[in-house]
């Protein structure tokens, strides 16, 4: 039995293998230096992006993007939108199916529609929430409007009309919110639009399949098939 204790983690940042010598991260497609927050090659997709340096890192913006393969960040972008704008509208569209036409990385851009359905779901609770508040509210207004004139026989147009319209608004919000969130748990569970995952995400810039490391490949530290971990110490 082999034993990896004693050496040092070369498996940092991402799980990406550092390089001795140059500190660079083995990303599959390119290498990655952290430092600069840059490639050290052009990206294969390069052409996609005529306005974009194709030394970059997630489109320049890793909170927003991500790029785990070093060979596009750009199709996590397309399935998220896919997914959110598909839910927006309760489900009834086709637009993951025309915004995946065009991938080239059917892992990434699955990932991005489960992370589309995920935030439709949060984003119509807070609809729900926000939407029984002001409904509530328009009904407080409403209620005290007419208490307050009630002795005098008098009935307040404004505050009844400007509560009215906060329970309009408050309803429609929580039936969109509630559309939303059932739309989005469909799709989750279904994988609506998702695309059959190749090994396009384990292949470099030349098109050949890059080894697998123990970052992602878990039988990597096995022995006779059982999961047998050594631990140092």
């Amino acid at each position: 039995m082999s034993s990896f204790c004693g050496s040092d983690n070369k498996y940092l940042y991402n799980g990406k293998e550092l390089q001795e010598g140059t500190d660079w991260l083995d990303y599959g497609a390119r290498m990655y230096d952290g430092y600069l927050g840059r490639w050290y090659f052009i990206d294969n997709k390069a052409e996609t992006y005529y306005n974009k340096t194709p030394y970059m890192y997630a489109m320049n913006n890793p909170i927003r993007f991500i790029d785990p393969d070093g060979n596009d960040g750009w199709d996590v972008v397309k399935g998220f939108t896919a997914a959110l704008a598909d839910n927006i509208f309760g489900g009834m569209t086709n637009i993951r199916s025309y915004a995946g036409k065009n991938v080239n990385d059917a892992k990434d851009f699955n990932s991005g529609l489960t992370s589309g359905d995920i935030v439709s779901l949060v984003l119509g609770g807070a609809e729900v929430g926000g939407g029984a508040g002001l409904s509530s509210s328009g009904v407080a207004i409403s209620a005290v409007s007419s208490a307050a004139l009630a002795p005098s026989g008098g009935v307040s147009v404004a505050p009844l009309a400007a509560g009215g319209v906060e329970i309009l608004i408050g309803t429609a919000l929580q039936a969109h919110g509630s559309m939303m969130m059932a739309s989005g748990t469909k799709n989750l569970s279904q994988k609506k639009g998702h695309l059959k995952e190749d090994n396009k995400s384990k292949r470099g810039g030349d098109g050949k399949k890059v080894a697998d490391t123990p970052s992602n490949n878990k039988e990597a530290f096995t022995r006779k098939g059982k999961k047998e971990y050594l631990l140092c110490e």
